[in-house]
Parts: C-alpha cells; sequence; structure tokens
C-alpha cells in the first residue's frame, strides 16, 4: 500500500531528547481512579484498555507544571499556571530506556478539531516505574509541520503499519517541556 506522506522517510534530526521521570505510587494511583471513572471514551483505538496509561501522562504533566484539571475536557487535557491549555499524549511502552529521538510521536486524525494550545507527549514504561517526556509543540507548529498517515498506510522508515490515520512527528523535533516550566 502507498504511504500517505513520503516525508516520513526522512529524519531530521533536531535537539531535543527525551526526559526520564520517576513515576510516584499516588500518580498510579490517581491515574487508575479516574481511569475507572472515565470508561471508554469514543474513537478510543484500544477500547478503553490504555485509560490508566494516559491518565498517568496527566498526572506526571499535572505536578511537573502545576496544572489545574481542564474545564473541557474534549478540547484539551490540562491548564498551566499561565493559561496554555495542553492536551496530553501518552503512549505505553515495556521499554525500560529512554526513547530514541527518532521515535515517534502521534495525533490521531480525529483530534486535530481539538481546541488545545500545545500538545505534550509522554511515553510511560509498563515494565519500570519510569516515564518519559518526550516534549511538546504548539498545535500550530505541530499540524504545519508534522507528517500525515492514513489508516493501512506502513511507516516505511520502521515498518510500523498505521493503525488509525495520524499526524507524526520525531521526538527530535518537539521542543523541550521546560520552555513551558
Amino acid at each position: 500500500m502507498a504511504v500517505s506522506n513520503r516525508k516520513m522517510k526522512h529524519f531530521t534530526q533536531g535537539r531535543n531528547r527525551a526526559i526520564e521521570v520517576m513515576v510516584t505510587t499516588d500518580q498510579y494511583n490517581r491515574a487508575e481512579k479516574r481511569a475507572e471513572e472515565l470508561g471508554v471514551l469514543r474513537n478510543s483505538i484500544t477500547k478503553g484498555k490504555s485509560n490508566g496509561w494516559g491518565m498517568l501522562g496527566e498526572e506526571i504533566i499535572r505536578d511537573l507544571l502545576k496544572c489545574t484539571d481542564s474545564d473541557d475536557i474534549y478540547n484539551y487535557d490540562l491548564k498551566t499556571p499561565g493559561g496554555m491549555r495542553l492536551e496530553i499524549k501518552t503512549k505505553k511502552t515495556s521499554m525500560t530506556f529512554a526513547p530514541k529521538p527518532y521515535f515517534e510521536c502521534s495525533v490521531c486524525n480525529h483530534n486535530p478539531r481539538q481546541r488545545c494550545d500545545a500538545y505534550v507527549f509522554l511515553r510511560v514504561s509498563t515494565k519500570v516505574n519510569k516515564a518519559w517526556i518526550c516534549g511538546f509543540k504548539t498545535k500550530e507548529n505541530f499540524m504545519k509541520e508534522a507528517r500525515f498517515f492514513k489508516k493501512g498506510d506502513t511507516d516505511e522508515s520502521n515498518g510500523y503499519k498505521v493503525h488509525a490515520s495520524c499526524y507524526n512527528m520525531n521526538i527530535s523535533e518537539l521542543e523541550s517541556i521546560d520552555k513551558i516550566r
């Protein structure tokens, strides 16, 4: 099958690298409780099975940036003290080491309609109490710079068959979370 966006063959060697953080028991507990209350969201790729991991990413960023909850959970997850509306995108991984700069971060095709200011990307280990904050990108810049894949495309850079249409960007192309802190 043809790739929707041939630019995916390239790898941009940017400066950004994932930042490792330890996950606390309190963060796990809060995430688990919130995931149980949430249930299954419409358009959930995993039919709700990964809600807890997504919530854990939110809890990590909430603590790091001293964020408050969203007053509009469809459009964004957290709000920084300065008012920036953040949509948190978390991928679970069985890895126990930091993701490489060429690993990709994704936003599903149905999510670009969300009214957030920025996407924050994390990877959370299912094996150890670690997570990696991959970085962030303003929504505007992400949508300008990301590469689009249609469902069923194969990412020729890594052989991954795309399960849902999405926009992808390498970790190295993101901004460091330190720019929000």
